[in-house]
């Protein structure tokens, strides 16, 4: 037994992986060890993480989280887009077809306009008239 055991630790063979893709090293592995640095010197005053001291990564992998990781390589943000206006609603025709029977998808698509528009309009002319309003003369109290 002692023989078989031997044996098998001399045919142990050590393959190193990419980190990142998990292709089989053959004879060079790149390191990327991210170091915290004084700008003034640039001198490495201690490693970011130690986990990161045994990873390896192969060329293509290297090129790729390096085109992430620099800025100059990054394409520029796309411009927000504003939120399209949204029109206002004729209230009259929105109710008369709402007093007619009309469901707020069919008023929406009659008069061009989302179906949360529509809710709203309905729910504003609804309940504004129901608020008190103080007139001229009374107090509020």
């Amino acid at each position: 037994m002692a023989v078989k055991e031997k044996e098998a630790e001399r045919l142990k063979k050590i393959q190193f992986v990419c980190d990142r893709c998990g292709a089989v090293l053959e004879k060079t592995a790149i390191k990327i060890i991210p170091n915290v640095v004084e700008l003034e010197g640039e001198d490495i005053l201690h490693p970011v993480d130690e986990a990161t001291h045994g990873m390896h990564f192969c060329a293509a992998c290297t090129d790729a989280l390096l085109k992430f990781l620099l800025p100059e390589n990054k394409p520029p943000p796309k411009p927000k887009e504003k939120p399209a206006r949204r029109r206002r609603l004729d209230a009259g025709r929105v109710m008369a077809l709402h007093n007619a029977g009309w469901s707020n998808e069919d008023i929406a698509a009659d008069i061009r306009a989302e179906p949360e528009q529509v809710r709203q309009c309905i729910y504003y002319q609804k309940y504004k008239k129901k608020s008190p309003s103080v007139t001229d003369g009374e107090e509020q109290t």
